[in-house]
């Protein structure tokens, strides 16, 4: 009987060991990751009556990351602006500008490379001083994802170990209570009870089987989030956009006009912003009520295509036709 009670002590000692104090401490730390994203095209006409600083375009990095660099690159195309100021800014503080009158509206790209920095947003304001410009803004941005202390794939993979050997443990602790619960209680010693020593016993089994069955699928199932977490931050998003459907906005299904309005109902399993082509075109940013406005060709049926981006690029696209009356 004391030998039994010492394998059980020994086995419960071991859980201990190898589950509740694990060495958990990761080889090598990682403490920040950097992924560098297109910036959605965005494009806009200075519609300002007055010679105020507008901003027109704001860029905020997704989930919280940290801009470290960027290449932005602004273009206008109107030839008869007169002294239009451009001011590049980070986090709400001017880092560089130009008078798009120098240039005589030549459409010159203008360039600007950034590097170093912490910034939580990137924005262009413009002075159009009462006149009207087109111009279109376009790049790259860097940006960095701050990881929770000492957390790396080594990490989950420790405790991913440690949990099995404590599983383990647990196991063997649960077997050998139930071998000492069998003996004490007649089952297997010749019939001899000894009533004090068997509830011991069957309390250690319950309590092993509580820790095995209620506690270790918890921690189980944290620790694969935390995988799960971490592969998607070192492997990226691959994930296509869910683009459910595409149908016109007043429901018909024919018009005698040129073009159509049309419902994108599209959705993302990480970014918040998506942009859409129509019929292979340039791809523009969608706008949060996700309608969006095709041109109808000659008929009699005229299939529109409509192709849906992410911020990493994975693409989801739907066709709808319309009759032409």
């Amino acid at each position: 009987m004391k030998t039994n009670i010492k394998i059980i002590f020994i086995a419960l000692f071991m859980f201990f060991i190898n589950f509740i104090i694990p060495d958990l401490k990761p080889a090598e730390a990682i403490n920040t990751i950097s992924y560098t994203y297109d910036i959605p095209i965005y494009s806009n006409y200075t519609t300002s009556t007055s010679s105020d600083i507008i901003t027109y375009w704001t860029y905020t990095p997704p989930l919280g990351g940290t801009i470290s660099e960027t290449k932005l690159t602004i273009t206008a195309s109107d030839t008869s602006c007169y002294h239009t100021m451009f001011y590049v800014c980070v986090d709400n503080n001017t880092v560089g500008y130009f008078d798009e009158y120098q240039h005589n509206g030549d459409r010159d790209p203008h360039v600007y490379s950034l590097k170093d920095l912490s910034a939580t947003s990137l924005s262009l304001k413009i002075n159009s001083n009462n006149h009207y410009l087109y111009f279109k803004v376009y790049g790259t941005v860097t940006i960095s994802y701050s990881l929770p202390g000492g957390i790396t794939e080594t990490y989950a993979l420790n405790a991913q170990n440690n949990t099995n050997a404590a599983k383990i443990s647990a196991d063997a602790a649960k077997s050998e209570a139930t071998a000492s619960k069998n003996m004490l209680n007649g089952s297997s010693n010749g019939g001899k009870s000894l009533a004090a020593t068997y509830d011991k016993a069957g309390a250690a089994a319950g309590d092993a089987t509580y820790i095995r069955n209620t506690q270790l699928p918890g921690l189980q199932n944290q620790i694969a989030n935390l995988e799960t977490t971490i592969n998607n931050m070192t492997s990226g998003d691959t994930t296509p956009p869910n683009f459910v459907d595409l149908r016109t906005k007043s429901g018909a299904r024919a018009t005698s006009g040129s073009a159509v309005q049309l419902v994108v109902d599209a959705t993302d399993n990480v970014s918040s912003i998506l942009q859409y082509s129509v019929d292979g075109g340039s791809f523009q940013a969608l706008s949060p009520n996700r309608i969006i406005t095709a041109r109808v060709g000659s008929g009699p049926i005229v299939t529109i295509s409509v192709t849906v981006k992410d911020e990493t690029g994975n693409e989801s696209s739907k066709s709808i036709s319309i009759r032409k009356l």
